[in-house]
């Protein structure tokens, strides 16, 4: 993953995330500490909150302080629709930039990395050979 695609996928301390709103000085007490959350949070959140965060230009402004330009202007090119059509809109850019950015993560793994089993893969592995041979201790996976 890029220094880049790392800044715009980062979380965010709770000082520096998203707080949703429903108005001025309404506060639904519901916040998104990153893209990914952000993204998780939009689907829940009520469509007056998606409405005003859109009219106000606060979801592009929230994205270019995760450093993404490109995201910011196509959350801004979201105009006056319905709000649950401006829900779905929403959605769709976040889904397909957050797509974009975390294909070109694993894009950038190498084929060994890919072949190779995970962690949790080899912790499952180590635990059935163990519970299938009670009296065999099993080793720590070696890296």
């Amino acid at each position: 993953m890029t220094i880049r695609q790392n800044e715009i996928l980062r979380e965010v301390p709770p000082d520096g995330a998203f707080h949703f709103y429903t108005g001025i000085d309404r506060p639904i007490i519901v916040s998104a500490n990153s893209l990914t959350d952000l993204l998780t949070k939009i689907r829940s959140v009520p469509v007056e909150s998606v409405g005003f965060h859109t009219s106000r230009g606060d979801f592009e402004n929230g994205i270019r302080m995760l450093g993404d330009e490109n995201l910011a202007q196509q959350m801004a090119k979201l105009g006056a629709e319905s709000r649950e059509a401006l829900r779905e809109r929403s959605i769709q850019v976040l889904e397909a930039r957050h797509k974009e950015l975390t294909k070109a993560s694993s894009d950038m793994t190498t084929p060994s990395d890919r072949n190779r089993p995970s962690e949790q893969t080899q912790r499952r592995k180590n635990s059935s050979s163990q519970r299938s041979n009670p009296g065999k201790i099993a080793r720590k996976p070696t890296r």
